[in-house]
């Protein structure tokens, strides 16, 4: 199965609307944005690690749920029915 090695973290921000400007007028961030996490908008104001490329990964879905199916048809110890449908 096809996977790829990222870094995870426990990122808590402040949204912007508690960081106001002069006059309680919407202003600009008043922190510092947090190294590795300048993808957030608002005001990063704590980063934990939670795990690197040497402990976390991420599977491809579509092909996860086809290896297991195919897991499932194999065994003799398992009836298997694909029932099709939608999710709602």
């Amino acid at each position: 199965i096809m996977y790829r090695r990222l870094t995870c973290a426990s990122i808590r921000v402040a949204p912007q609307k508690q960081n106001l400007g002069t006059a309680g007028q919407q202003g600009r961030p008043r922190g510092k944005k947090l190294e590795g996490v300048e993808w957030v908008d608002d005001v990063a104001t704590f980063v934990q690690p939670l795990g690197d490329e040497s402990t976390i990964a991420q599977v491809h879905p579509k092909m996860l749920c086809e290896a297991m199916w195919d897991s499932v048809q194999q065994n003799d110890n398992f009836d298997s029915l694909l029932m099709k449908g939608k999710v709602a």
